[in-house]
C-alpha cells in the first residue's frame, strides 16, 4: 500500500512540474462580425483587426485564428515567442479559402521579430508593396514553422529569414514574387557573405515558381532541403531555381527544372545531393562555382538525374548537366564524388560533365548519353580525376575535351581513364524524346545491367535497393 502511495505521489509531483498548456487561449478573427472591444476568446466574440493583435501579448501555447474567406490588409507583427512542445500557433478556422493577409506598406505584410517557437498554417500571404513574410532575429532564435501557406505576388521577397536560421518551411506554395521566393541572408555581412547565421534551415515539399530572381537563397550551414518542386525561377542574369552558400547540408528528393540560369547553384563543403531530378534548366543544371578563396570539399552527388537541353543563345556557353568550376583567385573543390547519375542530352550546345578549377574528382558508375555535343570536359586546372565504369554515348566523333583538346573515347582511354567503362548505347527503355523520369529505367538487355563497382550505396533514385555489383545510371534494373 505504502509503495502504490509513493507511486501516486511522484505522479501527481510530476503532473505539477511538466509545463502543459492549460493556461493557453484561443484568440478568433473576424473581420466581418469582431469587435477589438470583444474578449477575442470565442467564435461569437472575435476580434477584428491586425492591430489589435499587434498591441496584445501571448503566451506560449496560445493559438490566433483566422476566420477562411476573409481578408485583413495592415500589417501582421508577433513579438512573443512560444516555449518547447508549445508553440504559439497562427492558423486558420472554419471552411473555405485561406484567410488572406494583404501587406499595404513597403516593409512586409507579416513580421515574426525576434520571436522563438512560433508556427504559421494555412495563411495566405501576400504584400504588393513590399516583402510578404520577414523573420527576423531574436536572442534564442529556436524552431520556427511555416506550413501549409500560399505566399505570393510580393513586391520584394516572399519569405525573408534575416540574421538568424532555425526555421522549418514545409508544404507551401512560394510564388511570382519579385525577388527572391525564400531568401536567408545575414545583413550584418551581407558584402561578403562570409558569416553566416542562417543555420538549420529545412525546406521540405514546397512548390516554389515564377520568382522574379531565385527560387530560393539561402546562406547558411546545415540546411535540408527535401522533396521540392521549385521551377520557373528568375528573369535576370544570375537568377537560380536555388542557390545555395553553406556546408553539411542535405539536398535530397527535389525537382528543379525551367531556371532562368541555374537550376541549383552550391558554394560550400560536405553537400549530400542525391535522387534529385534536374530538367531544362537554361544554363546549367547543377553548378559548383567557387568566390571565395577557401578550399571546398567533400560534395558528393549520386543517384540523380539530369535531362540537358540546349540554351536559347547558342553563342553562349555550353548548358552542362554537372559544371564545376571557380572565380579567378578563389578556391578549389577538392574532393567531388559523381556517381550513379544519369545525364541525357540530345541537342546541339547540351553536354554532360565540366571539370576545371578541382581536385580529387571522382565520376563511377554514370550513364551518359549525349547528341552532338562533349561528355565530360577536362581542362588544365582540373587534375587528379578517376573516371571508371561509366557507360558514355554520343554522336559526336570526338566527344570529350581533355587538356584544351578534343579527343576520342579510346583517347581518352590511353591517358589512363575509364579503363572499365563502355562507349556504347546504353539503351533505355523510354523512346525519344526522353523527358520523365520513368524514361530512364535500363531496357532488359541494357549494358549497363551490372556493369557498376560496388560504392556502398544503398538504394537507387527510386529507392529500389542496391547491392552486388550495381547497375550503372540512376535507375536500377527491376
Amino acid at each position: 500500500m505504502k509503495k502504490l502511495y509513493l507511486i501516486l505521489l511522484v505522479l501527481g509531483l510530476a503532473a505539477v512540474l511538466v509545463p502543459g498548456n492549460a493556461g493557453a487561449t484561443t484568440y478568433y478573427l473576424n473581420t466581418a462580425k469582431g469587435d477589438d472591444a470583444n474578449t477575442g476568446t470565442a467564435k461569437d466574440a472575435p476580434w477584428k483587426s491586425l492591430n489589435k493583435i499587434n498591441s496584445s501579448s501571448f503566451l506560449p501555447g496560445d493559438k490566433i485564428l483566422f476566420k477562411r474567406n476573409q481578408t485583413w490588409t495592415g500589417r501582421l507583427v508577433i513579438r512573443a515567442s512560444g516555449a518547447k512542445n508549445l508553440p504559439i500557433i497562427l492558423d486558420a478556422y472554419g471552411k473555405g479559402n485561406k484567410p488572406v493577409i494583404k501587406g499595404d506598406n513597403i516593409h512586409y505584410a507579416v513580421l515574426l521579430d525576434g520571436s522563438s517557437f512560433i508556427t504559421i498554417r494555412n495563411l495566405n500571404i501576400t504584400n504588393t508593396q513590399g516583402q510578404g513574410l520577414l523573420i527576423y532575429e531574436g536572442q534564442n532564435n529556436q524552431r520556427i514553422k511555416i506550413i501549409s501557406c500560399d505566399i505570393h505576388n510580393s513586391l520584394n521577397n516572399g519569405i525573408t529569414v534575416k540574421d538568424r536560421g532555425k526555421v522549418t518551411i514545409k508544404n507551401c506554395h512560394i510564388y511570382a514574387n519579385g525577388k527572391n521566393g525564400i531568401c536567408v541572408y545575414n545583413s550584418k555581412d551581407s558584402a561578403n557573405w562570409s558569416d553566416i547565421v542562417g543555420n538549420n534551415m529545412k525546406l521540405v515539399k514546397n512548390e516554389i515558381n515564377d520568382n522574379g530572381r531565385h527560387g530560393v537563397y539561402l546562406a547558411g550551414h546545415h540546411a535540408v532541403v527535401q522533396y521540392n518542386n521549385i521551377y520557373a525561377n528568375g528573369s535576370e542574369n544570375q537568377s537560380h531555381n536555388m542557390y545555395l552558400i553553406g556546408d553539411n547540408s542535405l539536398i535530397e528528393g527535389n525537382i528543379f527544372r525551367d531556371a532562368y540560369m541555374i537550376g541549383f547553384r552550391y558554394e560550400g563543403s560536405n553537400m549530400t545531393f542525391r535522387y534529385n531530378f534536374l530538367k531544362s534548366n537554361y544554363k546549367h543544371n547543377l553548378c559548383f562555382w567557387n568566390d571565395f578563396p577557401d578550399v571546398m570539399s567533400h560534395n558528393k552527388v549520386y543517384y540523380n538525374i539530369f535531362f540537358v537541353e540546349k540554351i536559347s543563345d547558342p553563342s553562349n556557353l555550353t548548358s552542362m548537366a554537372i559544371f564545376v568550376g571557380k572565380a579567378g583567385n578563389a578556391g578549389i573543390f577538392d574532393g567531388i564524388e559523381l556517381y550513379n547519375n544519369s545525364i541525357y542530352a540530345a541537342d546541339d550546345h547540351a553536354g554532360g560533365i565540366w571539370l576545371e578549377g578541382c581536385d580529387h574528382i571522382q565520376v563511377k558508375n554514370n550513364l551518359l548519353k549525349i547528341g552532338n555535343c562533349c561528355l565530360i570536359y577536362k581542362d588544365t586546372p582540373a587534375i587528379n580525376i578517376i573516371s571508371d565504369y561509366n557507360i558514355f554515348y554520343s554522336s559526336e566523333i570526338l566527344p570529350i575535351y581533355a587538356g584544351r583538346k578534343d579527343v576520342d573515347f579510346y583517347d581518352w582511354q590511353a591517358l589512363g581513364y575509364d579503363s572499365h567503362s563502355l562507349f556504347i548505347d546504353p539503351l533505355l527503355a523510354g523512346s525519344p524524346p526522353i523527358t520523365q523520369e520513368v524514361d530512364f529505367t535500363l531496357a532488359p538487355n541494357s549494358p549497363a545491367i551490372g556493369a557498376g563497382i560496388d560504392l556502398d550505396l544503398t538504394r537507387d533514385y527510386l529507392g529500389n535497393p542496391v547491392s552486388g555489383n550495381p547497375d550503372i545510371g540512376a535507375l536500377q534494373y527491376q
